[in-house]
């Protein structure tokens, strides 16, 4: 958690579960200890409650206080990546690179590889049968520039809804901001690991917001594809509350 927004909490701007003091109000507000989705509504998201983790409670004279100190930890930026308005990417606060050049650096640094397969190895042999890690980080490799000709040596015309699809495979209505997926692909042996996550502005537009590594059926199963979905959320909601719903809207709120 951010050393500020720590030392707002040991202040006796929130109270944690089992310690009893009174609050200031019947209002009670649930916040997350990681940066991924936006501070839900007084009390009523319940959706977005359920996904939190090390939760707090606020109250409803901290709030406002905290929202403003929220709003300032959170502040992001975005990079147009092929200088057509058609691609961008999400360059959070604190980072000095956008998201998609993070990924394709990590993806390609041997070192990191190697951590990530020996933390993950459990999922890596139950979910494709690899037990050569070598093997594994070499894949990775040659996903990750094949991934990154895909998207960034993309032709002028070329549609990038070929390349972008649901990142829910049952959607059948589409929505405001869609949450997206690129995946990785490989021409022999196993599928491709490696996702990109995105929103989608409008046909043929879209918001890169991360990505990872992803061994498990599941996004929800693991840590590190969680907090992709938590970040998603987080963008989303970020760019609706600030009324954008359309990349217009995008590139208003970037003038």
């Amino acid at each position: 958690m951010n050393r500020r927004v720590r030392s707002f909490l040991r202040k006796g701007a929130c109270f944690r579960k089992g310690r009893k003091r009174k609050a200031e109000s019947p209002y009670l507000f649930v916040l997350t200890q990681r940066y991924g989705p936006a501070l839900p509504k007084v009390g009523k998201d319940k959706h977005l409650m359920s996904k939190l983790y090390g939760k707090h409670v606020l109250t409803c004279t901290s709030y406002k206080m905290f929202l403003s100190l929220w709003r300032n930890v959170l502040r992001m930026r975005f990079e147009d990546l092929l200088g057509d308005e058609r691609l961008w990417a999400v360059v959070y606060d604190g980072e000095e690179e956008n998201v998609l050049t993070q990924l394709f650096s990590q993806w390609t640094d041997l070192d990191y590889l190697y951590m990530f397969f020996e933390k993950n190895w459990n999922d890596l042999t139950a979910y494709f049968d690899i037990t050569d890690i070598d093997q594994a980080v070499s894949d990775t490799g040659q996903d990750a520039m094949s991934l990154k000709a895909v998207l960034l040596d993309i032709r002028p015309d070329a549609d990038l809804d070929r390349v972008f699809r649901p990142l829910d495979n049952q959607r059948i209505h589409e929505m405001i901001l869609s949450a997206e997926k690129a995946k990785g692909r490989r021409r022999s042996g196993h599928d491709s690991w490696l996702r990109i996550y995105a929103l989608r502005f409008e046909p043929n537009a879209y918001l890169i917001t991360g990505g990872a590594i992803k061994l498990t059926h599941l996004m929800e199963e693991r840590e590190h594809t969680r907090q992709e979905l938590l970040n998603l959320e987080h963008v989303r909601r970020t760019l609706l509350e600030e009324g954008v719903v359309d990349l217009e809207g995008f590139k208003d709120l970037k003038s």
